[in-house]
């Protein structure tokens, strides 16, 4: 062993004049040494590269989705959706049953299935804002694939454990100033984002679609309790029940109202407990520490990026703060790994050990959304 080591150090040192004589081999020994370590942190770069890759795809397919949906107009707007198309029957125990829901077919296969078919051509497929938008998007991910078919038919997924999801929702968003409240409603009724000396701040007033738009279920099966509102992911209050007196709010100052303009909130209110956040296209993905699925942003969340809680903002400036509609889109991805993709050993490739077998990539675009922005008059 030691003139082993002996004969190696001599290679690598290459030094004739103190050894009496000139080495070969020196070059190849120090190749077949440094080589491994070169492939791996090759092979590490490419898996990174890979990563970014299919990131940045998904990016700009939420991209796509939400821009696409800023344009929709009359039948294609939200405010036009039928709701039968947004809740998703059961996929397996870990997500909700149909009975949650109300008005659910006892046979739900072709009810779930046309509102999540791209095909115009099928007399089955139904059009709507949600799934028009959806379409637009599964055909951006080329060559990504996306759900259970086309996992299974890739050889990814032959379990049907795929986690791939993407999920749509619809805000009205609507700038108060606590001055502003009619001097007939309570300011104390308000979940004010910044709190009631806060200033002019952005309210949610609306989320769509209406009947899957709320979080009211922990983790641990207890029905959601109203002394603690929000927090571990859930909604604190009906998106539509800004107003906390009990039902829909109309202006003090109108007698009979007769217009939308005549009440301060608008008419989706529902006193259903619901168990998913916006429409979700294959319901894959559980919003973490409760029994929902679908979209992880709570009403809170929306609030505190609309009124950039990071930012010292005065009075004076949040007086610009706009009323606004928003659509949000998110989408859940199983990533597969490069050399999982072309089948190769994964030793040789150090990232593969970070990422694993199941990383999911997540990634999320905002757009303006004029179709649902409130106008919600206070000065009547």
């Amino acid at each position: 062993m030691r003139k082993f080591l002996r004969k190696v150090i001599e290679i690598l040192d290459g030094t004739p004049a103190v050894y009496g004589k000139k080495q070969r081999g020196q070059s190849v020994l120090e190749l077949a040494l440094v080589s491994p370590l070169l492939v791996i942190l090759l092979a590490g770069l490419v898996e990174i590269g890979w990563f970014a890759r299919n990131y940045m795809i998904l990016l700009e397919v939420t991209r796509v989705g939400a821009r696409t949906a800023t344009v929709q107009q009359n039948e294609l707007s939200p405010l036009q959706w039928s709701n039968e198309g947004s809740v998703l029957p059961s996929m397996d125990d870990n997500y909700p049953d149909t009975g949650t829901f109300p008005n659910v077919p006892t046979d739900p296969a072709d009810w779930a299935v046309k509102w999540r078919l791209c095909d115009v051509n099928n007399p089955s497929t139904e059009i709507g804002f949600y799934n028009f938008v959806g379409c637009v998007m599964l055909r951006s991910m080329n060559p990504l694939p996306f759900g259970r078919e086309q996992r299974i038919q890739r050889g990814e997924d032959p379990d049907g454990t795929f986690l791939d999801d993407m999920v749509i929702s619809a805000f009205a968003i609507q700038a108060v100033e606590p001055s502003q409240i009619p001097s007939g409603v309570d300011p104390t009724d308000i979940d004010w984002p910044l709190g009631i000396t806060g200033g002019r701040q952005a309210i949610v007033v609306g989320r769509w679609p209406s009947n899957a738009n709320e979080c009211h279920y922990q983790a641990s099966g207890a029905p959601y309790d109203p002394v603690n509102p929000g927090g571990n992911g859930l909604d604190g209050r009906d998106p539509f029940n800004w107003i906390k007196d009990g039902g829909r709010t109309k202006h003090p100052n109108i007698g009979t109202p007769t217009e939308a303009r005549h009440w301060l909130e608008l008419e989706d209110a529902d006193s259903r407990r619901e168990r998913q956040r916006g429409f979700a296209w294959t319901g894959r993905h559980a919003i973490p520490g409760t029994q929902c699925f679908g979209s992880e942003w709570s009403i809170s969340d929306v609030e505190n990026l609309i009124n950039l809680q990071q930012f010292n903002l005065d009075t004076d400036r949040r007086r610009y703060v706009p009323s606004q509609g928003l659509v949000l889109v998110e989408m859940w991805w199983k990533h597969e790994t490069l050399s999982q993709f072309v089948g190769l050993a994964p030793v040789i490739s150090p990232v593969f050990a970070i990422l694993g077998t199941d990383t999911v990539i997540h990634v999320w675009a905002a757009f303006p959304l004029p179709q649902v922005e409130p106008r919600i008059a206070f000065d009547q």
